[in-house]
This record gives structure tokens, C-alpha cells and sequence, in this order.
């Protein structure tokens, strides 16, 4: 349900299931093959709906785990799981992946104006050092804005910040680019690309500016229950996964014109 670049293992990702798996983390390499799993510790697995990673220097990362999702509208409030991201080595062949526990940097209690709905969609934004929740509604959804944790904040309960309101329908999972220029939305049939300009003073556009602004669409061929998206390396392209057995990623090439483009 979650997919996101390793910043810290070359040719790996990681991923996590939806509701109904122990709070694991999976991490896979290029090839498929399971890699590591791994606990995070005091963490619950409500509804995991989404995960983003937060690139802090060339040796540093933080993995977040979004339990957002609320289809049973009953939640007062959804919960951001912060780990450091670890650096392990990748499996020799034949070897078993590696199992290990993390304990939480940080984690986070947030609540919404008007209160919780149902999010599936999570991205970090380098350019302000927030992140991104956008809500999945049949007619476009409300995106808010956390900041990041500054360090030592273990426990932090905070309102999300309505930035915009995404003209999308069913947002199942989301991602920004590296220089926060560039953000994809993932529904079940189709995926959109959102460009953020700078203005004059060199300064990104606003998410409300963006979202009042017509995406790019752009085709996810015959995957279903599409639930996961991430940039490639270059971000030219983009990968996306779907909840089903097995798991297909595929990579997407990202459009540079209106028209769709064909995976």
C-alpha cells in the first residue's frame, strides 16, 4: 500500500501492506526479492495507507509510515510513524532477509479542521521540510500540511494545515519530486502529474496554486487496486505498485505534454 526509493541502499525500495499486517516495513531490491523486514517498535497497524521518506543529507533519511486511512470514519485523529532509515546490507543469494526492530524517532498525532476523514496519500515536501496528506474523496480531496518533528520531539500531536483542495478523484497514494517541482497522484484507473512553477522572486508556487491549475494524466495500463507510487532515480518516471498477489511494480514514463502516455 506504500512504496518509496531507499535513499541509504542502492536498487531498493521499500513497501509496507494495508490493514491487517503487524507495523512491518519490507524492504526489496530490484529484482524482488525480500531483503529485510522490519518492526517498528511502539507502533500500531491500524490502517497503513501510504509512506515517504525524507532525504535529510547524502547519509542521513527518515522513513514515515502514514496509518491514515479511514474508511470507518470513526478515528479522531491519524498517526505518522518516524524511523530512521536504516542501512543494511543487500541479501547474497540463497541468504534469508534480515529481521530487525527500529524504535520510533518520532510519532505523530495529527488532527484535521472539521475533524478525520480518509486519507490514503502521503509525500514529503523538501522544499519546506513538510508533508503533504491529501484526502481521498470521490470529488477531489483537502490537502493538508504537517511540519517535520525538529529533533528530539518523540511524541508530538498536532492541526493539519489546509493548503488546497486536489481536483482528483479517489487519491489512492502520492510523492514530490526532490526540489518539490513535481508531484504525481495515483487514483485506481489513471495517474496525474502537478507542476510547480517559480515566481518571479524565485519562489515555489503554493499547493493551492498548483491544485487550481489543470494536472497532466497520464496512463496506469491494466494494473488494478493501484495503491502505491514513487519517483524513479531521475525522476523522469515513475513506479507504481498494486495491492494484489502477486505484487506487480512497474515503471511509468511521466508525461511532458497533455496527452496521456502509455506505459
Amino acid at each position: 500500500s506504500g512504496l518509496v526509493r531507499s535513499h541509504l541502499i542502492p536498487n531498493c525500495h521499500w513497501t509496507h501492506n494495508d490493514s491487517g499486517d503487524a507495523p512491518l516495513l519490507y524492504l526489496f531490491n530490484d529484482k524482488g526479492d525480500t531483503i529485510a523486514r522490519v518492526r517498528l517498535s511502539q507502533a500500531a497497524a491500524i490502517d497503513w495507507e501510504d509512506m515517504t521518506i525524507y532525504r535529510k543529507s547524502e547519509t542521513e533519511a527518515f522513513l514515515i509510515v502514514g496509518d491514515i486511512g479511514g474508511n470507518s470514519q470513526k478515528r479522531s485523529s491519524i498517526t505518522l510513524y518516524i524511523v530512521h532509515e536504516p542501512k543494511l546490507a543487500t541479501v547474497q543469494n540463497g541468504s534469508q532477509p534480515t529481521e530487525i526492530s527500529l524504535d520510533l524517532e518520532s510519532k505523530m498525532e495529527v488532527t484535521f479542521p472539521g475533524g478525520v476523514t480518509n486519507y490514503e496519500s502521503i509525500a514529503f515536501d523538501h522544499s519546506n521540510q513538510s508533508i503533504l496528506i491529501i484526502e481521498k474523496g470521490v470529488f477531489g480531496g483537502r490537502a493538508y500540511t504537517v511540519p517535520f518533528p525538529l529533533p528530539g520531539q518523540a511524541k508530538v500531536r498536532v492541526e493539519a494545515k489546509q493548503v488546497g483542495i486536489v481536483p482528483v478523484s479517489t487519491a489512492t497514494s502520492c510523492d514530490i519530486s526532490l526540489d518539490g517541482r513535481s508531484l504525481v497522484v495515483l487514483t485506481y484507473k489513471i495517474g496525474f502529474l502537478f507542476h510547480r512553477e517559480l515566481n518571479s522572486a524565485g519562489v515555489l508556487e503554493s499547493w493551492k496554486e498548483v491544485f487550481e491549475k489543470e494536472p497532466l494524466p497520464f496512463s496506469l495500463g491494466n494494473l488494478r487496486q493501484t495503491e502505491a507510487v514513487c519517483f524513479s532515480e531521475k525522476e523522469l518516471s515513475v513506479l507504481v505498485s498494486s495491492e494484489m498477489l502477486p505484487t506487480p511494480i512497474v515503471e511509468i514514463k511521466l508525461p511532458t505534454s497533455p496527452q496521456a502516455i502509455e506505459k
